[in-house]
């Protein structure tokens, strides 16, 4: 969820994917949110929600404004037209886009093409994991890597190799962001984050390795291992 402030050209961001690093607080007269780094946005200095809109009923808490002439062509021009066109020519079906804005106007930052997907299929509504298992399942050939992820995944096997286990980690990230629904490298990288002692993001690739591939051989002593790495957190 993005939003800005009423009077200020400054944006709050609350990131969803790590909402326990924030105070949020809910009740009858509004609510609160207070990030990181202290800055507070509540129901009462919040001009409009840019991204991410909660579905919850207290979104009625947030008094959107009419939206000006200008306002109104950047979001049927821009956002509906020329996004769709850029997302077309690089031939990307999903991206997470960042933007600065300025009170007037927008300025592109990045498309990342993997972006933080899972969080779609967090209630099993969307089927966007049994959808991709079924593609996988029917066609393997349709994750197979590149050649050029072929050989950083053997960078990353030379770095673990090298007992080198964060420079491997980068490497197999940085296929992953451009393979993000090939199960095996999700399953290497939960492995490497397990020995580093991570066991927070390792349980959080293997998850996606048991979407992706749910028939799996290893699935019964994969669950075994994440049971192990959450006994673990808890320890810590």
């Amino acid at each position: 969820m993005l939003i800005y402030y009423i009077g200020e050209n400054n944006l709050f961001r609350l990131n969803s994917d790590c909402f326990e690093n924030y105070n949020i607080i809910l009740n009858n007269s509004g609510f609160e949110i207070k990030d990181p780094i202290g800055r507070i946005a509540n129901s009462s200095n919040i001009k409009k929600v840019l991204w991410r809109k909660p579905s919850l009923k207290h979104d009625l808490l947030i008094k959107q404004e009419k939206l000006s002439d200008y306002e109104e062509y950047i979001e049927k021009e821009f956002w509906y037209k020329n996004i769709f066109k850029f997302m077309d020519e690089l031939k990307l079906h999903f991206g997470k886009l960042d933007f600065l804005y300025d009170s007037k106007d927008y300025y592109f930052l990045e498309v990342d093409p993997n972006g933080q997907w899972l969080w779609f299929d967090a209630n099993k509504q969307s089927q966007i994991c049994s959808i991709v298992a079924n593609i996988i399942a029917k066609n393997s050939s349709s994750v197979e890597l590149n050649e050029n992820s072929k050989k950083t995944v053997i960078h990353a096997q030379v770095y673990y190799q090298e007992n080198k286990l964060d420079k491997s980690i980068q490497q197999l990230n940085s296929v992953i962001e451009s393979n993000p629904f090939n199960p095996n490298l999700h399953h290497d990288i939960a492995l490497l984050y397990a020995q580093v002692q991570d066991y927070q993001k390792a349980i959080s690739h293997m998850n996606i390795y048991l979407a992706l591939l749910p028939n799996a051989n290893d699935a019964q002593s994969v669950k075994d291992e994440m049971i192990k790495w959450e006994f673990k957190l808890k320890g810590d």
